[in-house]
């Protein structure tokens, strides 16, 4: 029987926002995306949070479907849903499609789960466990 692989990907400073204009900042959730109408807001936030995410990303090695991803959301705030944090997932599978892993379609990736952390510090970190099944 062959042994399961586990990626780990700890990322320690996590930013909650991105900078929209000179002004503007948008905070990073679901919240985001849906109450924008306008697609460049959208495009902006998905295209930062990409950014951030693929510099973790780059020395993982590539996946052998399929695989289950579980994401650990540290912060230090307990006042907000952490069904918004899981926008993390789209932009994680985003990255991976085509890149580490063929697809990101239930054949190649069967589960993803979220876990909320409290923690002391007071900017926000993710680790990001991924599973070959």
């Amino acid at each position: 029987m062959e042994k399961k692989r586990t990626h780990k990907i700890f990322i320690h400073e996590l930013p909650n926002k991105v900078q929209q204009s000179k002004r503007k900042v948008t905070y990073i959730s679901w919240n985001a995306l849906f109450s924008s109408p306008h697609h460049t807001v959208r495009t902006k936030l998905v295209n930062e949070m990409k950014k951030i995410i693929e510099p973790y990303l780059v020395s993982l090695a590539l996946l052998n479907p399929p695989v289950a991803i579980h994401i650990k959301y540290y912060c230090n705030r307990t006042a907000y849903d952490i069904d918004n944090k899981t926008i993390w997932f789209k932009i994680i599978m985003d990255v991976l499609k085509g890149w580490k892993l063929e697809d990101d379609s239930v054949k190649f990736v069967k589960s993803v789960s979220i876990e909320a952390i409290v923690h002391k510090k007071k900017i926000d970190a993710m680790e990001i466990t991924i599973t070959e099944l």
